[in-house]
């Protein structure tokens, strides 16, 4: 079934900490791909600066290889872009891979691995109190969060990346509630 977040949970996901070194600004970019552009854990690390346009004023990934060899591209939504550039800024990345190793302070050429990624996402939700938390509980969410937030099936299906629609029902459909700030309850 999985695991989906409240949106106070992906605020705690991404809340700045005191003192952040270079690791926590990757790392919190990296979750908000995750939580705002509903990549997979295979997209996110594959996502190379030559995938990174800005097109009428917003921050797009373009032409970026998904599951199936399917290609496709999408907005990003401010706040992840402001993660992402903020991340970009401070590692100096220009070019090569968007998600990288670090050591000591100091950015690697080499990108991160799916298995990186995963074990940055379950440290994250142990922080949080989620502590079996997975990369793909974060696409999960992002189709979730949108779908709340008013997108209609197809465009849920479309910023997922599905070919077919009944992939995207049942991201949605096995949801039962969650919860708002004010403690009522949405059906889906």
């Amino acid at each position: 079934m999985g695991t989906w977040l409240s949106p106070e949970q992906v605020s705690a996901l991404l809340d700045r900490r005191p003192d952040e070194a270079l690791i926590d600004i990757r790392n919190r970019a990296l979750l908000a791909m995750l939580c705002g552009a509903a990549l997979r854990r295979a997209e996110l690390v594959s996502l190379d600066c030559t995938h990174l346009q800005t097109l009428r004023g917003r921050l797009c990934i373009t032409d970026l290889e998904g599951k199936g060899r399917r290609v496709r591209s999408m907005a990003l939504n401010p706040w992840t872009a402001a993660h992402l550039e903020e991340w970009l800024a401070a590692a100096s990345i220009r070019q090569g891979p968007v998600w990288r190793r670090t050591y000591q302070g100091h950015v690697m050429e080499e990108a991160l691995s799916a298995d990186h990624v995963h074990a940055i996402v379950k440290a994250a939700g142990a922080r949080i109190g989620v502590p079996r938390l997975a990369p793909h509980d974060l696409r999960r969410t992002a189709a979730a969060l949108s779908h709340l937030g008013g997108a209609k099936m197809q465009g849920v299906q479309a910023f997922l990346g599905h070919v077919n629609i009944q992939t995207t029902s049942r991201y949605l459909s096995a949801i039962d509630v969650l919860a708002d700030p004010a403690g009522d309850y949405i059906k889906l």
